[in-house]
């Protein structure tokens, strides 16, 4: 969901490479060690941003 996110709103460009920054987003994610329930609310956010709202 956070790719996605990140992509519609044009995040990534030549000085942000998709590859390096989410590589990083997942280590920094998995450094904090969220709870499931921290995850599942983070997760539930991005999915209900509105263009991505099924």
């Amino acid at each position: 969901h956070l790719t996605q996110v990140l992509e519609y709103i044009e995040y990534f460009e030549d000085k942000r490479p998709k590859e390096l920054l989410m590589r990083r987003l997942r280590r920094f994610f998995g450094r904090s060690e969220p709870e499931k329930e921290e995850v599942a609310i983070f997760r539930g956010i991005l999915r209900n941003i509105r263009p991505f709202k099924k």
